[in-house]
């Protein structure tokens, strides 16, 4: 029940928002695969178009199973200005809160690492559509070492290129409003 009443207080605070000149416009993910760990770099960019500065909460879930553990570590860093954001930790996510100046874009990085003991991963994009528009452009990566084999890639054509014993796939998506996660599986 409390899980329910934070995403329905979430949501109606992001409806106002978006009512208020707000807009997650672009984003781009690299996910890094190692042996029993990924890595995930989130940069995501906002415009306020209004002219009053504002907060923004953020609510940035994780996919949770027993064989997916939630993050042993998650950074939030305002790119505008290199300042790190305080986050605080629920179950399934964590929530923090970015102040975004009036008539500009901000960006901020999100950098988490968790534990992969099934050789799978879940980033979630889905979300993207409580914004009620496509993201303008996104950008993915995947980097696994070359031999690792990727089982199952998210997008079916991802460019891919070898560089320093690391394969990297790539997709760019514009107009972009994803119906599912960005999920990986891959074998040794």
């Amino acid at each position: 029940m409390k899980k329910v009443l934070l995403f329905i207080l979430f949501f109606s605070q992001l409806s106002m928002l978006q009512a208020g000149g707000i807009r997650f416009f672009r984003e781009t993910i690299t996910v890094t695969i190692a042996d029993s760990f990924c890595t995930v770099e989130g940069i995501y960019y906002f415009k306020n178009s209004s002219l009053s500065n504002r907060r923004l909460p953020v609510l940035y879930p994780f996919k949770i199973e027993q064989d997916l553990p939630y993050p042993d570590s998650v950074n939030v860093i305002n790119l505008n200005d290199s300042t790190y954001i305080p986050v605080s930790h629920s179950k399934e996510a964590c929530s923090f809160s970015l102040f975004l100046p009036s008539n500009r874009i901000t960006s901020f990085k999100v950098f988490y690492k968790q534990a992969t003991p099934a050789r799978k991963m879940s980033y979630i994009l889905t979300t993207t559509r409580w914004w009620n528009a496509p993201l303008v452009q996104a950008d993915y990566y995947i980097i696994a070492p070359k031999h690792v084999k990727l089982k199952h890639l998210p997008f079916e054509k991802m460019e891919k290129r070898l560089s320093k014993g690391k394969m990297i796939y790539y997709i760019r998506k514009k107009n972009f409003l994803p119906l599912n996660n960005l999920d990986i599986t891959w074998e040794k």
